[in-house]
């Protein structure tokens, strides 16, 4: 049996799972629409949609709104039902959407923002064919199919998209044009558009020794996976386009998630990526990647591995030295998942796009394990040279400052102990601040007798000491977190707190934010050298300063390494 034209194009998995289904229709019959699954339902006027409206003030709302997704519901009930009355309706629909919208301009209405143009193009194409399927009036769609294909152009053109995942959406809708309307871009200067789009976006969306998105967030890492595979589908189905090359590029974006998750599918929340945030079990490594250091200098990221097969850990160090569309403000930032579990974290993202939470926070470096001066965020992200090292077993990296040289050391000792050293230096003396993100379930317990309560102001561990040590305890699985610096500071630990500056928080979902512990180091400094580590308890016995920059760290395996930052930069011994 010959496939029908709809099941050969491209449709958003909200169109095709979210909404075409009996739930969605019934709210729509009952005078509500839920637009994602991230929102809640809100109330809705099928029989007469105002198309400014934002019930939730939300940019994200308005623009699912707009791309016409949820009109699948009403497909759903004439499949059903046997109603072609419903498809009338959905065309009618599209039809007062072109009415009150082809002229406007005005971007906060997200009518024509890059993402709902390019699903609603594609809607616009499924809608094209249904009717012909149906012997339905719709020949009215093919001018507005053109204005769409020239829209999306312009997008290429602008090249702001290319290496985003909005290009995968944009380029999609294209095919769907060459199945549905081939006659709109045949013998234009459209002809060759979708080739050279897709051409441009897979040469520049995955940065080429790692393999991860260039986006730098791993939420949109696996969005874009998942949606290549039904581009692949579609392309299959359009012999006059080259999709061949998507195939490595989707093994090389595998590659890549297998590297920094654990077997569970447990990563940390790098970029926008909500703290709760894992990997599918379809893109879960099948095996756990040997211990080492996997270290990726032209994206700016090491994954360090330890542990073993049912005890695995696995560190992160980020040294980008600029930030892309959904990473964050965080260079030199570190963290840690010791024994399948995570202890420090990311504060997750992106809270609400738009929103001052989410730039006052989420994507600054306060929310981040990296290190802060004079009291204040910084944009500057990670030197480009000299760079990092991975050599001598660690790797390195430093902030892009003029006020301040700060460097970060990160290796995991014996495969177990995961340790970070810090070299910072100021033109004179000033604040300085080395916070440890952990998670919200992580309990603090400590051999210093002190008020764990640290909900609101924060709690001191200890008044003016150089070291210290405390315990974590994840699940059943505990951690000793240890610290030696070469100065004198205050440890505390904060959480919640949101005045005068946001500290202590992750995100794990559309505004939502939930109260996590910060142990946070705090000095007045001209320079500083500061050790700390993460290890089983009981597997670092003695760690003592030897010089200004050198630390001798003993192991309960007897063995005694030694960390040394001279003027050639840090190395392991």
């Amino acid at each position: 049996m010959a496939m029908s034209l709809t099941d050969r194009l491209w449709m958003s998995n909200h169109a095709t799972t979210f909404h075409h289904r009996q739930s969605s229709l019934d709210l729509l019959r009952n005078g509500q629409i839920q637009i994602t699954k991230a929102f809640k339902p809100t109330e809705f006027d099928l029989s007469n949609v105002d198309w400014t409206m934002d019930p939730i003030s939300s940019k994200s709302w308005r623009l699912y709104l707009h791309s016409l997704d949820w009109l699948h519901a009403l497909r759903y009930s004439a499949e059903t039902n046997g109603n072609e009355d419903d498809l009338r309706q959905a065309l009618e629909i599209v039809r007062d959407w072109w009415a009150y919208n082809e002229d406007r301009t005005q971007p906060e209405t997200m009518a024509w923002d890059d993402h709902a143009t390019s699903n609603r193009l594609a809607n616009l194409c499924f809608w094209l064919a249904l009717s012909r399927e149906h012997e339905l009036d719709c020949a009215w769609l093919e001018p507005i199919i053109q204005h769409h294909v020239d829209v999306v152009d312009g997008f290429f053109e602008n090249g702001h998209w290319i290496a985003t995942n909005h290009a995968i959406f944009h380029i999609a809708s294209l095919v769907n044009v060459r199945i549905a309307c081939p006659q709109v871009m045949l013998g234009t200067r459209h002809a060759d558009l979708t080739q050279r789009y897709l051409k441009a976006t897979m040469d520049s969306l995955l940065h080429s020794d790692s393999g991860f998105s260039v986006e730098q967030s791993l939420f949109y890492h696996q969005f874009v996976l998942d949606e290549l595979v039904p581009l692949q589908q579609v392309l299959s189905y359009d012999e006059g386009i080259d999709g061949e090359p998507l195939d490595a590029m989707m093994e090389k974006m595998k590659s890549f998630i297998h590297t920094i998750s654990t077997k569970s599918g447990r990563v940390p929340a790098l970029g926008d990526t909500t703290f709760g945030f894992e990997i599918k079990p379809t893109h879960r490594p099948l095996n756990v990647r040997p211990n080492g250091i996997y270290d990726f200098p032209q994206t700016g990221l090491a994954v360090l591995r330890g542990g073993g097969e049912h005890n695995e850990h696995v560190g992160t160090f980020s040294y980008p030295s600029t930030r892309a569309s959904h990473g964050h403000f965080s260079p030199l930032h570190v963290t840690l998942i010791h024994g399948g579990r995570k202890f420090i974290i990311d504060s997750g993202g992106s809270y609400a796009y738009g929103e001052s939470f989410r730039f006052s926070y989420i994507m600054s470096q306060s929310a981040h394990n990296v290190p802060l001066l004079y009291g204040s965020n910084s944009k500057q992200m990670a030197d480009e040279y000299p760079g990092s090292s991975s050599s001598n077993n660690l790797v390195h990296a430093r902030i892009a400052r003029d006020d301040a040289d700060v460097q970060r050391a990160v290796w995991m000792l014996e495969n177990d102990c995961f340790c970070v050293m810090d070299r910072m230096t100021l033109p004179s003396k000033g604040n300085v601040q080395i916070p440890w993100h952990l998670a919200d379930d992580v309990v603090i317990t400590s051999n210093i007798a002190m008020d764990l309560n640290y909900a609101t102001h924060g709690v001191l561990i200890t008044d003016s000491s150089d070291h210290g040590e405390l315990v974590l305890r994840s699940g059943n699985h505990p951690i000793t977190m240890g610290w030696m610096h070469s100065q004198q500071g205050q440890t505390r630990i904060v959480s919640g707190i949101l005045e005068p500056s946001p500290q202590g928080w992750v995100t794990k979902g559309h505004r939502q934010r939930t109260p996590a512990p910060v142990v946070v180091h705090e000095f007045e400094v001209e320079h500083l050298v500061s050790l700390s580590w993460w290890c089983p308890p009981g597997a670092v016995v003695r760690v003592v300063q030897t010089g200004d920059a050198t630390f001798e760290i003993e192991t309960n395996s007897g063995t005694k390494h030694c960390i040394r930052w001279d003027e050639n930069g840090p190395s392991l011994s």
